[in-house]
């Protein structure tokens, strides 16, 4: 017997594994911050759902018609209450099927960090397939 016939079934084995784990998840993106004036990079918060996400910028924007700041505007109430937490620059995720709390955002698990497990959404424009450095 030949050294390739018997190397067969365990190139064979390999393959299956392989397909079988990429079927399982989906597919790798980074979350991508582009720097402030100030060449910073802030966190993107992470929602439970669009709605929470939405819920957060309508009461966001009454508090700065109300003279709060802008920062201090987005704090607390309804932008704590659907918030999962804060994905930082270069945080891998798994992109999952789309999902009808999400709507238009992204649905993501997150695969390192303080969240890592999580499942929620964001916005896609902030998903790169590529770690930006």
């Amino acid at each position: 017997m030949s050294v390739g016939a018997r190397a067969r079934p365990g190139i064979a084995i390999l393959a299956l594994v392989a397909a079988t784990g990429c079927r399982s998840s989906g597919p790798r993106r980074y979350v991508t911050v582009q720097k402030n004036a100030q060449g910073v990079r802030r966190e993107v918060p992470f929602w439970t759902t669009a709605d929470a996400m939405q819920g957060c910028m309508q009461e966001g924007m009454k508090r700065l018609d109300a003279g709060i700041k802008a920062i201090e505007a987005f704090e607390g109430g309804k932008c704590a209450e659907g918030r999962i937490g804060d994905l930082g620059h270069g945080t891998p995720v798994e992109l999952m099927p789309a999902s009808p709390e999400c709507k238009h955002l992204a649905y993501v698990k997150v695969l390192d960090g303080d969240t890592k497990g999580k499942a929620g959404c964001v916005p896609p424009e902030v998903l790169s397939d590529h770690v930006v450095p």
